[in-house]
């Protein structure tokens, strides 16, 4: 949970900045294909994700 605020907290700040809209879709693509390749490498090696 605290990854998903910290996510729309990075947002919300490139927006601030005035980051283009692309620019701040580029980010949240980049960073939605990170965590799904953690999400993986978690799944493959079978990690227990409740303790996290």
């Amino acid at each position: 949970m605290l990854l998903k605020f910290a996510i729309q907290d990075f947002k919300g700040d490139r927006e601030f900045k005035n980051l283009s809209e692309r620019t701040i879709e580029t980010y949240m693509a980049q960073l939605k294909v990170c965590f799904h390749s953690i999400l993986e490498g978690y799944r493959k090696y079978k990690v227990d994700m409740t303790v996290f």
